[in-house]
């Protein structure tokens, strides 16, 4: 339908708005699903303002629906017709009354859930890119929840789809993908979605179950949560498909014995351990579930009566310290104040003696000094270094020569030239 169509479909709607009378009003708002506190008790512009929102739209595919589908409310009031189970005639929707249809014979409940007010399926949250590490903001099984639960509301698989491609981030490439498929199918895009979120198997979800076991970081009820989780996810992931058939009673039996086996507090799987019952020949879900829930609170309870025994059993350990430490310690405090005058005199000694020491030191240091520049000064102790004849004129006491030739090339170990007696004399 053209956008002048639409328009004059809407200053239809809103002529016969205008000429109905309040409780008519009431009846259009109750039928098209507007909330009480909308219409009880207002006045006709106030339900007419209410009434036109609904169809303020952006798109004119929505906006002529929701015009279509208040149309055939007014018509069928104009009718008096009755709600129930007979039949009622209704002339067809037309936006110009000139036009000739044939008429339809259909119930009045019939006519209102084909042209009812519906609005577009839209998904509690959107589908980002893993590999781009961006958090998602919505998880692959509360997905499939809101698909599941559209399909019980009436949305067809087309507008389903039309809303998965929506809530994904612009740029992906699984939108881009399912923009391009021909003739999607909702068991495609689930299969699709499970890759995209990298959903583990119904084997992997069962040997993690199986080989459950609480962690240091974890409380006892933390961790049957954790173990109640992964059973949730190994009966969803079953309904996807798998090649081996897990029965509700197996994975209920691994669910009980993870929780036996894994707990690492012994005095709470003594508490719990009545509450772990296997199930039975005949047992369905519903005995599971109330089993399960049962232990999740016995568990709870547990726990709570452990970690309130552990906080007794420490603030009695440190009250026993404290009370030991204050009997140590002497009442009166004269002898507190003898003890400290005691240890600063104990102290004042002990430099003193200290001092006394290092003058000793200082003087023993002195002595051997001078008995070192004496020996020096006496000329039967004192042995020169070797020098060169002409240091020896110049009267040079460092040489830098080979004092046997006199070179400035080498030293005398390295000198060629032969020496002699007179030599090794001087």
């Amino acid at each position: 339908m053209a956008a002048s169509a639409i328009d004059l479909l809407e200053v239809e709607v809103e002529q016969t708005l205008l000429n109905c009378s309040e409780v008519e009003l009431e009846e259009v708002c109750g039928l098209a699903g507007l909330d009480s506190k909308h219409f009880k008790g207002k006045s006709k512009r106030i339900m007419i303002k209410n009434i036109r929102k609904s169809y303020d739209l952006e798109e004119d595919h929505g906006r002529e629906a929701v015009l279509k589908g208040i149309q055939t409310i007014l018509q069928s009031l104009k009718a008096e017709v009755k709600i129930g189970k007979e039949e009622v005639v209704i002339p067809p929707i037309t936006s110009t009354p000139k036009t000739e249809t044939t008429v339809k014979t259909m119930s009045l409940e019939e006519t209102l859930g084909r042209t009812i007010l519906k609005k577009e399926f839209k998904l509690n949250g959107n589908i980002t890119d893993l590999k781009r590490n961006d958090r998602p903001s919505i998880s692959f099984i509360s997905l499939i929840h809101q698909l599941e639960a559209g399909q019980k509301l009436g949305y067809t698989d087309a507008e389903l789809i039309a809303a998965v491609i929506k809530a994904m981030a612009p740029g992906m490439r699984l939108r881009t993908v399912l923009e391009t498929l021909p003739d999607l199918k909702m068991t495609r895009l689930r299969l699709m979605l499970r890759c995209h979120y990298q959903e583990k198997s119904p084997t992997d979800l069962f040997q993690l179950l199986s080989s459950s076991i609480q962690i240091s970081e974890e409380s006892a009820d933390e961790f049957v949560i954790r173990v109640y989780e992964l059973r949730q996810k190994l009966i969803f992931a079953r309904k996807e498909g798998s090649v081996v058939p897990y029965d509700t009673a197996l994975i209920q039996s691994v669910f009980i014995n993870a929780i036996e086996t894994g707990l690492s507090n012994e005095s709470i799987r003594n508490k719990i351990r009545r509450y772990l019952v296997t199930p039975k020949s005949g047992d369905g879900e519903e005995e599971f579930e109330k089993i399960n829930d049962e232990l999740i609170y016995q568990t709870n309870m547990a726990a709570a009566a452990e970690l309130e025994r552990s906080e007794k059993i420490r603030n009695n350990t440190r009250r026993r310290a404290s009370a030991s430490l204050v009997e140590t310690e002497e009442e009166p405090s004269v002898s507190i104040r003898k003890k400290t005058v005691g240890f600063k005199e104990l102290e004042e000694n002990q430099m003193l003696a200290t001092l006394m020491a290092i003058q000793s030191q200082m003087g023993t240091l002195q002595t051997n000094m001078d008995n070192f520049s004496r020996t020096r000064n006496d000329g039967a102790n004192y042995r020169p270094r070797p020098r060169c004849q002409q240091c020896m004129s110049e009267n040079q006491e460092r040489c830098s020569h080979c004092f046997r030739c006199g070179s400035d090339n080498h030293f005398a170990r390295g000198c060629k030239v032969p020496s002699s007696n007179s030599d090794r004399r001087k």
